[in-house]
């Protein structure tokens, strides 16, 4: 971070996403105190989301290394901070992180167990058949092949001392 302060803020995302236009909305009146250069840890995952006018970034995301890690959001100072959070809460981080929001899970409750069709719930029940049996073949054949090693190991030691003798 730097110190730098101003008041214009350009706002980088794609304006037709849900982000970008909450930020415009709420940028409008907003103020920074300071810039972002993100330091080469977090690099490579940062987004930058808004600019001053010098081209420093003010606000970005920090993305998540894994799947299961959450996201950092940096904005600038904004001036209806509690019209901003309601609609982030609402709006935009129930898709960033679904499993914190089960409530906000929209029309996707009818795809709940309870309420799925029967043959999707059937469907779904030969599948984790399928993957059982599968990690159960899988099993068997590792057994298979560390039982084949094991029983023949005289032979990989007449490999290994053949190649000896050719050095």
């Amino acid at each position: 971070m730097k110190y730098g302060t101003g008041r214009e803020i350009l706002v980088e995302i794609d304006r037709g996403t849900a982000l970008g236009q909450l930020l415009v909305e709420h940028t409008e009146d907003a103020h920074f105190s300071c810039t972002v250069d993100p330091s080469s840890f977090v690099e490579n995952r940062w987004i930058p989301l808004a600019k001053n006018k010098y081209g420093s970034t003010v606000a970005g995301i920090i993305a998540p290394r894994e799947p299961n890690e959450g996201v950092v959001f940096i904005f600038p100072q904004l001036r209806d901070k509690p019209r901003f959070l309601v609609a982030l809460f609402n709006d935009m981080l129930p898709d960033f992180a679904p499993r914190l929001f089960p409530h906000a899970e929209g029309a996707n409750w009818v795809h709940q167990p309870e309420y799925e069709i029967p043959e999707v719930l059937n469907l779904q029940q030969e599948i984790k058949r399928i993957e059982e049996e599968t990690k159960q073949t899988i099993a068997t054949l590792e057994q298979s092949i560390y039982q084949e090693q094991t029983s023949a190991s005289y032979k990989y030691d007449i490999v290994v001392v053949g190649a000896m003798m050719q050095v």
